[in-house]
């Protein structure tokens, strides 16, 4: 292997960058600078990509993080904000090595509280990060894809085969509802969407994604090549959306949302499938489910009637500085939003 060295990503390479991501058919949005810019925008953290360059000056390796500065001290997560997905692409497992203890060093050196690295989908160097990084907690958990058809004919009967017989039961029951589905990306299906999804969050005691996020995609994002908002309507009232989010041969289920009064007939499963029928359209393989936790079962089995196949993925979490358990969760939750800083009793 030619000798390597580590640097943050200068601007004049963010072209290659972008490039090498491209080349790896599998790897989805989070790793790409579009994402980037929404997770600073988000986040409010300062962006520290690493590159990989041979001695031609070539990237051959990628690690994307950012750091958290708060009044508590520093966290650094590969990558922060609901679970997104960060940690190495590599050409081999040499330069992925490296690239993971240079990230380590670097955390010790800045004398960051904690780091955090959520492991890509395909990733086939978990033993590695665990070798290297002999992290403080490993959380496992469970991402979720459908394989997409790869011929644009006969696909909703090829499609509808892929899913359980009750998620193709319920898709026709709610096609005889009379909902009107459609790619909507304006205004009103923006404000749309960001209400419903901030109703369903709050309802569960969650969280809801910040209105930057929304508007940030809607100003910067380009319409049916980064992102969609495909909507349902009832009597021309907005009952649910979904935002997805395309790159490369992958589509993201990123933002479901419905109506409450109108969930019992499950706009949403409607508005999926059409989705689904579009991204095979554009030539998409995969579309990603995202992940669950183990306290997650209803979530898991509702994906799992879409004829998913299952893909573990890992969270490796390592305490550098101890006094971040003195910590509880809300005053985490204050000073390190959207980041992860070690693992509570619920996670």
């Amino acid at each position: 292997m030619n000798n390597i060295r580590i640097v943050e990503l200068p601007s004049a390479l963010e072209a290659e960058y972008s490039k090498f991501v491209l080349e790896r058919e599998n790897i989805s949005i989070y790793h790409s600078l579009i994402y980037r810019d929404l997770l600073s925008v988000c986040t409010g953290a300062n962006a520290h990509y690493f590159i990989a360059i041979d001695n031609d000056n070539k990237i051959v390796g990628v690690l994307p993080s950012f750091v958290k500065d708060g009044k508590h001290g520093k966290i650094l997560n590969s990558l922060p904000f609901y679970g997104s997905h960060g940690g190495v692409i590599g050409d081999d497992k040499d330069i992925a090595k490296e690239l993971l203890q240079f990230l380590e060093t670097f955390a010790e050196k800045e004398r960051y509280l904690s780091f955090t690295i959520n492991s890509n989908l395909y990733d086939s160097m978990i033993a590695m990060y665990v070798s290297i990084l002999k992290p403080t907690a490993i959380i496992k958990k469970t991402g979720q894809i459908t394989l997409l058809p790869s011929s644009d004919k006969n696909i909703e009967e090829i499609l509808m085969s892929q899913f359980h017989q009750k998620t193709r039961n319920i898709i026709r029951k709610s096609l005889s509802c009379n909902f009107e589905v459609l790619i909507m990306n304006n205004d009103q299906s923006f404000k749309a969407l960001a209400n419903l999804h901030t109703q369903n969050m709050i309802s569960k005691g969650l969280i809801p994604k910040p209105a930057l996020f929304f508007n940030h995609i809607q100003k910067n994002w380009i319409p049916g090549k980064d992102y969609n908002i495909y909507i349902a309507k009832k009597d021309d009232e907005i009952i649910s959306g979904l935002l997805v989010l395309f790159f490369n041969k992958t589509v993201e289920y990123y933002c479901p949302a419905t109506n409450l009064e109108y969930r019992n007939k499950n706009p949403l499963s409607l508005i999926i499938y059409f989705a689904m029928l579009d991204s095979v359209k554009k030539g998409i393989k995969y579309w990603n489910w995202g992940g669950s936790s183990v306290n997650q079962k209803s979530v898991y089995d509702f994906k799992k009637k879409w004829g998913t196949i299952d893909v573990e993925y890992f969270t490796f979490n390592k305490i550098l500085k101890n006094h971040l358990l003195e910590l509880n969760q809300t005053a985490i939750n204050d000073d390190f939003n959207y980041f992860f800083a070690y693992p509570f009793k619920n996670e």
